[in-house]
This record gives C-alpha cells, structure tokens and sequence, in this order.
C-alpha cells in the first residue's frame, strides 16, 4: 500500500512539474517574441569544447560536441553584458566569418539571451505531463477497482 501511494505521490509530482516548465517555457517564448530587443554581439575570441560520450543500444556510441562562449553586447539603454551562453553549429560558422551576430534579449532580464529564432522547447515538458497523467490516472483506477 504504501509503494502505491509513493508511485501516487511521485506521479502527481512529475505531472505539476511538466505542466509548470511548459507553462513556463511557453510564457517565457511569448515574453521574448513581444518585447525581445535585439543587439549585436562582439565578435567571440576563443570557446570552450566538452565532449561528451553515451553509450546507446547495440554497443553504438554517440558523441556529443558542445561549445560555450563568452557573449558580450551593449543594450540599448548602454549596458555591456557578458553572458556564457552554448553555440550551435550554425552560429559558430557565422562567428568563424566575422559575420554580424546578433542576439535577443529582454530590457528587464539583458542576461537572458537567446539567438535570433530560437525557442523554449516545452514538447518535452509536455511529453512528461502527458505521460505522468496517464500514469497517475491508471494508478488511481486500479486504486478504485481494488476497493470494489
């Protein structure tokens, strides 16, 4: 009975939290679309690589590469902001060109940064609240057989 309730418990844990960062995730995409500024970034010195290696099914590897800079900007109140901040593939290359970057940022948070187009993924937060509602709900419906 009492792993039941922990199964319960944990359950209806997992769901509140896939619904509050889905939540969040989309409110903070809908903060950044309405009022995101945009600036230009300086150009990057140097970035640090980490490798990362997991192990899948079947004896397969797969190796992650991931790379983190040091992005600096001026607001257009005149702040400078540094922030470390991961660089995909694509930005790297635009960087390696002494193309012009830039960034979004909000006025009330300049250290929350994003590149032009991306997103809050919410599908996984989503994918954990459906799943745990299923769960939590199959738990509690076999609860209720159980009694009868």
């Amino acid at each position: 009975m009492l792993t039941r309730l922990i199964y319960i418990v944990m359950s209806f844990m997992l769901l509140m939290w896939g619904i509050q960062d889905a939540f969040t995730g989309y409110k903070e995409n809908r903060e950044f679309a309405a009022h995101g500024l945009e600036a230009e970034t300086e150009q990057i010195r140097n970035y640090e690589s980490s490798v990362e290696t997991r192990k899948k099914r079947h004896h397969a590897e797969e190796t992650i590469v991931t790379k983190e800079a040091t992005i600096k900007f001026v607001t257009a109140d005149n702040q400078k902001i540094s922030v470390k901040k991961k660089l995909p593939d694509d930005v790297l290359a635009h960087y390696n060109k002494h193309d012009q970057v830039n960034i979004v940022y909000l006025s009330t948070s300049p250290e929350n940064i994003r590149w032009i187009g991306e997103k809050r993924d919410v599908r996984a937060a989503i994918s954990l609240s459906i799943i745990s509602a299923v769960a939590l709900s199959m738990m509690l419906f076999s609860e209720m057989r159980r009694k009868d």
